[in-house]
Parts: structure tokens; C-alpha cells; sequence
């Protein structure tokens, strides 16, 4: 899969109704909050929140880039109608990648299970 324009959020009031509605889910690093839309809806999505206390611009970026290519590889994980806010805490640039991943497959499981029942 490619990630393109239809695979980000954008819009505040997006990102409102994940933090208000949606499930966290806490990783060492980082954090997500997670919502499952009804059928119908948009596909699988993806946004970020990365203060200015994870680093220099370069370093913010390298995080998105990061998670945006482990949600690219791992995208058939999550159930097919998901949002996902991932809130990068400071930490997260000095950790290893592997354990990075891990995480994130462990929240593609985690996110499934909940999606299922």
C-alpha cells in the first residue's frame, strides 16, 4: 500500500472527536488513542501530535515518518474502518526502533480485539 492524502487526518474536529470519544492505548514513547467508525465511513487513518519537547524539527519529522511507515506496513492489522491520534512523548527519538514496532503491532492487535467484540 501506498500512504496517501486519504490516509492522514487533517481536520481539528477529527482529531476532537478521537481525544473525546476514543480509546488510549499507552506505549512506552508514545501514546495512541484510537476510534473505530460504523461501515460506510472512511478507511483506516492516521495523525499526529508531536510537541516541540520531542525535538528539533528534523527529529518531529523522523518520528511521523516513522509511525507513518510502520502504519503503512501494518495496516491490514487494524479492523478497516480506524482512526488513530498518536501523541509522540519525548522519549520516543532515544528508543530502540524494534521495540518501537513491537509496540505498534502489539496496539494493531490490541485495537482488533477490541474492534471484534
Amino acid at each position: 500500500m501506498r500512504f496517501r492524502a486519504r490516509h492522514r487526518l487533517r481536520a481539528n474536529k477529527d482529531f476532537a472527536l478521537i481525544r473525546k470519544s476514543g480509546k488510549r492505548h499507552s506505549f512506552a514513547g508514545f501514546l495512541v488513542q484510537a476510534l473505530a467508525h460504523e461501515k460506510g465511513q472512511t478507511g483506516r487513518r492516521i495523525g499526529f501530535r508531536v510537541s516541540r519537547k520531542v525535538g528539533n524539527a528534523v527529529t518531529r519529522n523522523h518520528a511521523k515518518r516513522y509511525f507513518r511507515e510502520l502504519f503503512r506496513i501494518h495496516h491490514e492489522e487494524l479492523p478497516e474502518q480506524c482512526d488513530l491520534v498518536i501523541v509522540v512523548h519525548p522519549t520516543l527519538p532515544k528508543m530502540n526502533r524494534k521495540r518501537i514496532e513491537e509496540d505498534f503491532i502489539k496496539l494493531c492487535r490490541r485495537i482488533s480485539a477490541l474492534a471484534i467484540t
